[in-house]
C-alpha cells in the first residue's frame, strides 16, 4: 500500500471517529453546519470541530435537544441556570436552554470549499 493511500485511509478513519464523537462522548468531535443561520461566521456544510470545554458569551457552541437535532449558534447570554443562543443571521434569539444541552464549543472551522474537495479527491485517487 502506498504511503499516500495509508494517509488517506487514516484521515478518513479520524473523520469517522470524530463524526461519531458526539454520540460516543469523546472530548473532541465534528459537526456540519446545516443552515445559513450563522452566516457570515459559518456557511452551510462547513465542518466545525468542537471540544467539550467551558464556554462564555460570544463563543459558538453546539447544543442538542435530541441526539439527532443539534444547533450550532453563538452564546449571547448566560443567566440564572439558562443559556441564550442566537444564530448570527437570525433576527431573534433561540429559546433559553439548559447548560446540560451544550455538547461542545467550536474550536476550529474547516470551510466546505476545503474539506469537500479533499474528501472527493481522496475517494477518487485512493479508494
Amino acid at each position: 500500500m502506498k504511503l499516500l493511500q495509508v494517509i488517506a485511509y487514516l484521515v478518513l478513519l479520524v473523520i469517522i471517529i470524530l463524526s461519531l464523537g458526539r454520540f460516543l462522548g469523546l472530548p473532541v468531535f465534528i459537526a456540519l453546519v446545516a443552515s445559513g443561520s450563522m452566516v457570515p461566521a459559518l456557511q452551510p456544510l462547513d465542518m466545525v470541530v468542537a471540544a467539550r470545554e467551558d464556554y462564555s458569551v460570544g463563543d459558538i457552541v453546539i447544543w442538542c435537544s435530541t441526539p439527532m437535532y443539534c444547533v450550532i449558534h453563538r452564546v449571547t447570554e448566560i443567566r440564572s441556570g439558562v443559556i441564550i443562543t442566537r444564530g448570527d443571521a437570525n433576527p431573534a434569539p433561540d429559546p433559553p436552554i439548559s447548560p446540560g444541552l451544550v455538547r461542545g464549543v467550536a474550536i476550529l472551522v474547516i470551510p466546505r470549499f476545503v474539506w469537500i474537495p479533499l474528501l472527493i479527491l481522496s475517494l477518487v485517487l485512493y479508494a
